[in-house]
């Protein structure tokens, strides 16, 4: 089965991701085949609150220099991390 992105930018086809972009061998053979109606609609799922805090929070690396100039700047930002991101 294929899905296609809420943006319409982007098919995915099992661990395939086939930009949506005339010219594109694979997306422009699914519209000479007539099997762009037959593509899902595909929802990404939401990310939880630990991925979105992951993501937030940065690499180690960064905070540790983050830490090693302003400790307390780093800490505020945790902070707010963590007040954006609540555990449920």
């Amino acid at each position: 089965m294929k899905y296609i992105n809420k943006e319409h930018t982007e098919i995915k086809d099992g661990g395939k991701s086939i930009p949506c972009v005339a010219g594109n061998r694979d997306y422009d053979e699914i519209v000479a085949d007539g099997l762009l109606d037959s593509v899902e609609a595909y929802v990404e799922p939401e990310k939880s609150w630990e991925e979105k805090r992951t993501e937030e929070y940065g690499k180690v690396t960064d905070q540790l220099d983050e830490i090693y100039h302003d400790i307390d700047a780093w800490k505020l930002r945790i902070a707010g991390v963590k007040t954006s991101h609540p555990k449920p």
